[in-house]
């Protein structure tokens, strides 16, 4: 349980040249639209490094996926990956969950934990695009840093 925590939201978006043409030939745009919520949690005896202990038990648990409740709803984790995590922080932990958004369709949902003495920054990030194509998309590494060097 943390002590204090405190809870933000991001939104940006990037413009870029698509690799593909319109019907009539004319240049198209790609948008990549990222929201992050953003958790900024303090804990005492430990808490920190338990936490984080404790959500790369999971994930490994959970690599096959499961089904979280969220309100009253569920919503249904096909798969968690596990991958390279950001540096900066004393400890930190990476992972995709492929939301189920279909019979046979899921999109990537990305979470990122970084922990620097008593304090885990947790970002929680959907790229609006990717819910659509089910493509992979990479976390906006300026926020995080920006983020994990206000931790001191």
């Amino acid at each position: 349980e943390a002590a204090a925590d405190v809870k933000r939201s991001w939104t940006g978006q990037d413009e870029s040249p698509s690799a593909s043409a319109g019907p009539d030939g004319q240049d198209m745009i790609e948008i990549q639209v990222n929201k992050i919520l953003l958790n900024v949690a303090s804990y005492a005896d430990g808490g920190a490094e338990q936490a984080l202990k404790g959500l790369n038990a999971a994930a490994e648990k959970c690599a096959g996926g499961f089904t979280a409740t969220v309100g009253s709803d569920e919503m249904r984790i096909a798969k968690v990956t596990t991958s390279a995590a950001p540096e900066g922080g004393d400890e930190a932990f990476a992972a995709t969950l492929g939301v189920t958004t279909g019979a046979d369709s899921s999109a990537p949902m990305k979470v990122v934990v970084v922990r620097k003495g008593s304090t885990l920054a947790s970002f929680s990030v959907v790229n609006l695009s990717s819910m659509v194509t089910g493509e992979d998309f990479e976390v906006p590494a300026a926020v995080v840093d920006a983020q994990v060097a206000k931790l001191g």
